[in-house]
């Protein structure tokens, strides 16, 4: 459940809206399904055809692996 929210905020740092989004997310936390994640993007004023691209497309899927392996090993 955790990959996709991560997923958005890496995107976010690209289109410049990092804070503002996690900012978000953590207000909503009781709504991080992906039709909201979409949504949170447009009230942002996110580029949603980029947004939807990278998140439909697994562009950070790797980074956001490892971190959650990170965060296992760590704790």
């Amino acid at each position: 459940m955790l990959a996709k929210p991560r997923k958005r905020r890496m995107q976010q740092t690209r289109q410049g809206k990092f804070f503002e989004y996690t900012a978000l997310l953590f207000k909503r936390q009781d709504k991080l399904d992906l039709s909201s994640l979409k949504k949170y993007a447009s009230e942002l004023g996110l580029n949603r055809a980029r947004f939807d691209l990278e998140l439909d497309g697994g562009r950070y899927a790797a980074e956001v692996k490892h971190d959650v392996d990170d965060g296992e090993v760590y704790g």
